[in-house]
């Protein structure tokens, strides 16, 4: 609910003031304690997400012909033979 930690209860707050304004002594704590349980699992994703960004823009920046390289290297190397067996 916001990327600040613990804050997210305003947010809930709010949600349910909006949406569940008759019900909200069942509403804002069902609301906090689903928050709390998956908070876990999105901070999870999230740091997981920030990681493979961040290598997917390094591969873009940095190694832009980095498969063409690798194409080319493997085509010098073995010219006719297959990958994987002695020959």
């Amino acid at each position: 609910m916001s990327a600040i930690p613990g804050d997210g209860g305003r947010g809930e707050l709010v949600l349910c003031a909006i949406f569940f304004p008759e019900q909200m002594a069942v509403a804002y704590p069902l609301a906090l304690s689903l928050g709390n349980f998956i908070d876990t699992f999105v901070t999870m994703v999230k740091a997981a997400s920030d990681y493979v960004a961040s290598f997917i823009v390094s591969r873009y920046t940095e190694n832009k012909d980095l498969l063409q390289r690798q194409l080319a290297q493997n085509k010098q190397e073995g010219s006719g033979t297959e990958r994987g067996k002695d020959v």
